[in-house]
């Protein structure tokens, strides 16, 4: 049987590089998926009326098959093979952007690309910060959420 408690439940406490690398590369991908929704947006904000309106009945279910990916993903993380986490992690990241397309259809495109890179640039500059002077990004946490919090 598979013993699925984390590092901190079984009083385990990995080494600081590993912990490094490892939010290196949440970060990365975090970035990635900003990108991802940021795209999605950017193009369903550039869609004709006629196709809006289509797609717009269907921000129902996708809302609803967003929280399902993410009520999903949270409760297999463990279990999930890292590709299948994965491709469900950009399916979620595009599901974000249609329902964020729709919402945003009432901003001018430049603004959501420009909202949505920013976001993007911030976890990719965590990534690159990391990687290069291979610090403990924990310690971000706390200042990221007050930065959220100000925004």
């Amino acid at each position: 049987m598979i013993d699925y408690r984390s590092p901190s439940q079984l009083g385990v406490r990995p080494a600081a590089a590993l912990s490094t690398a490892f939010l290196s590369q949440a970060f990365l991908w975090m970035f990635v998926g900003l990108l991802v929704t940021t795209g999605v947006g950017v193009l369903l904000s550039n869609l004709s009326d006629a196709q809006f309106a289509r797609l717009a009945s269907l921000w129902l279910p996708i809302v609803l098959l967003q929280l399902g990916l993410a009520f999903t993903l949270s409760l297999a993380i463990r279990r999930l093979p890292a590709t299948a986490a994965l491709g469900l992690f950009f399916v979620y990241a595009a599901a974000m952007g249609v329902t964020l397309g729709v919402v945003l259809r009432v901003y001018a495109p430049g603004s959501i690309l420009t909202a949505g890179l920013s976001a993007a640039s911030i976890f990719g500059a965590a990534a690159l910060y990391g990687a290069v002077t291979k610090r403990d990004l924990t310690r971000l946490g706390a200042y990221l959420f007050m930065a959220l919090v100000g925004i």
